[in-house]
């Protein structure tokens, strides 16, 4: 079986990538943590060495902030997920070699495409996906989100606990979340080998500054002990 998504082809440096969309479902069957990726052996070595392409997921985080987050707001957004691209499993067609047929003879898109569309067809298309191996693709960012997404749609029962029990609220009480039909943001990204694996991991966590507790508590639309302080500072300038 494969799997089609339409995509955009780019590159950045040396990497090529592809920014896809695809359906909750779609995502957690065919993509892995590194955890989940690699064998117990390995992972460990890996972890002794200081050699890991991932953290261990920090599953706490997950069960009680970013899966609820989920279910609890309909108005819910996060980054793209990054996922490491295995070329043997993917093949992308661009849009200007889409056969068409044109007075009775086969040409291509391009040939009918406006002149300044032309040289945009070529990285514009759709990426088949290879359902063949189970594991799916090895996440370089965003494990947790994947996660929180698989347990929201497949592994309901900890969550349904850590509700109750941390928030006294029922889990399906959300069951209208509609989790499964989002639209995830992926970025394909073309990494030849575990080196450079951990290098792009490394990459984006350094790069990628988390805001100060000033600026989330100031800035928080969703945290009700931060609207509180907001209300305050605000209604009460110093």
């Amino acid at each position: 079986m494969t799997t089609t998504v339409s995509a955009v082809r780019g590159k950045m440096g040396e990497y090529e990538y592809y920014q896809c969309t695809m359906k909750t479902k779609d995502l957690i069957s065919r993509t892995s943590s590194a955890v989940d990726y690699f064998t117990d052996e390995t992972w460990q070595e890996m972890q002794d060495s200081g050699s890991s392409v991932q953290r261990e997921p920090n599953m706490k985080r997950i069960l009680e902030e970013i899966s609820p987050y989920l279910i609890r707001s309909k108005k819910r957004f996060f980054n793209s997920i990054a996922v490491a691209l295995d070329t043997d499993q993917c093949e992308f067609n661009s849009l200007d070699q889409f056969p068409v047929t044109m007075d009775g003879k086969s040409a291509h898109l391009s040939s009918i495409l406006l002149p300044a569309y032309k040289d945009k067809a070529s990285n514009i298309g759709f990426l088949t996906i290879d359902d063949t191996d189970p594991k799916g693709m090895l996440i370089l960012d965003g494990q947790h989100r994947m996660l929180a997404l698989k347990q929201v749609a497949t592994e309901q029962d900890k969550l349904r606990q850590v509700m109750k029990k941390k928030f006294e609220e029922d889990f399906d009480s959300y069951s209208n979340h509609d989790v499964l039909n989002d639209d995830i943001s992926v970025v394909f990204l073309k990494v030849p080998n575990i080196k450079e694996m951990r290098k792009i991991f490394e990459d984006l966590n350094t790069y990628a500054q988390k805001q100060s507790k000033d600026v989330e508590i100031l800035n928080s639309e969703s945290n009700p002990w931060y609207k509180i302080t907001q209300s305050f500072c605000f209604d009460n300038p110093i």
